[in-house]
């Protein structure tokens, strides 16, 4: 007969917090990570191999935390946000988030960006991707894209519009 064993992990200051109605509690059952709410109702099954215990920090220099964490399934991460909601699935080997809508993934060995449905917003991958912001005047995005040592410019829907050639690269929107 095969026991199912739980293990719930709850911090003392969220059991006692009045927003412990809202807060979702990790649980391992069967060597997968999930989770449940106070009454120990599952909310997100069981089905990942870790869980992130904290937010990661937004990839723009920003310490303040994303709102987002890291899952694992058989060597792949993804992403859930703070409502514990799978936002990226399990399939990538490195993850940034750069907003609430675009996060800088490692596809084989190199940085692509996709957006919160998982469509690839530039086919091409780079070193390193950073986001540089949305224009107020066009509203168009722009990414920061380094191979090896030098910088260029990416805007979504048109691709490289500065070429990789410069040591530093910082947007004005002015």
């Amino acid at each position: 007969m095969h026991q199912t064993f739980i293990t719930i992990f709850i911090t003392l200051l969220f059991g006692f917090s009045s927003h412990a109605q809202a807060y979702l509690y990790p649980v391992k059952v069967n060597h997968k990570w999930g989770y449940i709410n106070q009454r120990g109702k599952l909310i997100v099954e069981p089905k990942y191999d870790l869980i992130g215990v904290r937010e990661l920090p937004w990839y723009n220099g920003s310490k303040k935390p994303s709102g987002f964490r890291l899952v694992q399934l058989d060597d792949k991460l993804g992403l859930i946000n703070r409502k514990k909601q799978e936002v990226l699935p399990p399939k990538y080997q490195r993850i940034r988030p750069l907003s609430e809508e675009y996060f800088a993934v490692v596809v084989d060995t190199a940085f692509m960006v996709v957006n919160r449905s998982g469509e690839a917003v530039m086919n091409e991958s780079y070193t390193d991707i950073q986001l540089l912001g949305k224009s107020k005047y066009s509203g168009k995005i722009y990414f920061k894209i380094r191979n090896q040592k030098q910088w260029g410019v990416y805007e979504v829907g048109k691709g490289i519009i500065i070429p990789m050639e410069y040591k530093q690269i910082a947007f004005l929107n002015a």
